[in-house]
């Protein structure tokens, strides 16, 4: 009789506390929907707000395919836009687990491995909330690592991706998305799966885990740099530049006249044609060295294995020529290492089809602004003569 009286006591404490679990999930689902309803504002006005008028973007990122996980992954592709070494490979090495499964362990290791950045989290935001932090970040120069629902294969996901451009009045958002490629979405789109309304059929597990702040929604990261941003900053968006980065420029025609411009070893160099060349010690200054990060960081050089002529770029296999042929090398060291790109103007060709070849001929182009600015530059003798 005890047993029964005991048993009896235990199933009704299991009941209420059954009873108690339904209740509180049932109260956080009632507050979920009342939450995610209250995000929902209507955006339509940013479309003619001048605020957004100009499209805004970053570029040097590149698109990677996840190995281990997607917050690993958008780790990695912002570390590679901001001069760091970093992978979603060893980051599992490190750690032997995934640690970026919620908003808030995400924001926790940004500011772990970028210590030039502080990382805040955003979430739960307004759509024109959403909207205006990214906007606004996008403009200083800096990516947004963010959480959405993106499709793997057929299947919905929880998933971290990287918003690199916006064009509001276009309704255009550019995500890299580390399944391994680009999207170009309307605005619709992106608020669509930032509040998870686009993941139908969402298990109940998931559900509950917005309801009781497992997961967030309308939810966004925006890295700001820990110091004040100088004029040239605030146009590429910088980090702070590694201690140890050099960078060596040349072009040339023919291979024993370069012009050169290098910073590791304080050579400026021209090429006089019928003279040779003539040279001069140089001793790059804190701006001028920053202005040559920022176009390396910005154009994403480190991403480029590829040489840059012709022969790697056609899609045909046709290439082209071009007489006289100008040769064109740009090595840098970042963090420890030496990383080389080299190309020559056949590479100007194929600016409007290949991403790489258009980044490359811009640092090509800006560099040799810079050089040609420098007053050692302009102390040494005019060319004689010309290549015909």
């Amino acid at each position: 009789m005890k047993k029964h009286k005991k048993l009896k006591t235990v199933l009704i404490c299991a009941g209420c506390v059954l009873i108690l679990v339904i209740l509180a999930s049932a109260t956080a689902l009632v507050a979920l929907r009342i939450r995610t309803d209250s995000i929902n504002d209507d955006f339509s006005g940013v479309f003619t707000d001048p605020k957004y008028s100009e499209p805004v973007s970053v570029n040097g990122i590149e698109t990677i395919t996840q190995d281990v996980s997607c917050g690993y992954a958008v780790i990695e592709m912002f570390g590679a836009w901001c001069g760091k070494d970093v992978t979603d490979e060893s980051l599992y090495g490190e750690y032997g687990r995934v640690v970026t499964s919620t908003g808030g362990a995400f924001r926790d290791e940004m500011n772990r491995q970028f210590p030039g950045f502080s990382t805040e989290m955003h979430k739960y935001l307004k759509n024109t909330e959403l909207i205006d932090t990214v906007y606004s970040s996008l403009r200083n120069g800096v990516p947004v690592p963010f959480e959405w629902a993106a499709k793997y294969g057929d299947e919905w996901t929880l998933h971290y991706s990287l918003i690199t451009g916006m064009d509001i009045p276009g309704d255009r958002v550019t995500v890299a998305n580390p399944y391994g490629y680009t999207e170009k979405i309307t605005l619709q789109e992106l608020l669509d799966r930032t509040s998870f309304r686009a993941y139908s059929g969402m298990p109940l597990f998931l559900k509950l885990g917005f309801a009781f702040g497992i997961f967030e929604k309308n939810t966004v990261f925006t890295a700001t740099p820990d110091r004040d941003i100088t004029d040239t900053d605030e146009k590429n968006g910088t980090d702070v530049m590694p201690a140890d980065f050099s960078l060596f420029f040349s072009c040339c025609i023919i291979p024993d006249r370069k012009n050169i411009l290098d910073t590791e070893n304080g050579i400026i160099q021209k090429d006089l044609v019928l003279d040779g060349t003539a040279s001069s010690a140089w001793v790059p200054d804190e701006e001028t060295l920053r202005e040559l990060y920022c176009i390396v960081r910005e154009n994403g050089l480190a991403s480029i294995t590829r040489t840059m002529t012709s022969s790697s770029l056609t899609t045909d296999g046709t290439a082209i020529g071009v007489d006289p042929n100008t040769y064109y090398e740009i090595s840098f060291v970042m963090n420890g290492e030496r990383h080389t790109v080299i190309g020559d103007a056949t590479a100007e060709c194929y600016i409007q089809q290949d991403e790489e070849a258009r980044r490359f001929m811009d640092a090509v182009r800006e560099i040799r602004q810079i050089m040609k600015k420098l007053p050692e530059w302009s102390s040494l003798p005019e060319a004689n003569g010309a290549y015909q």
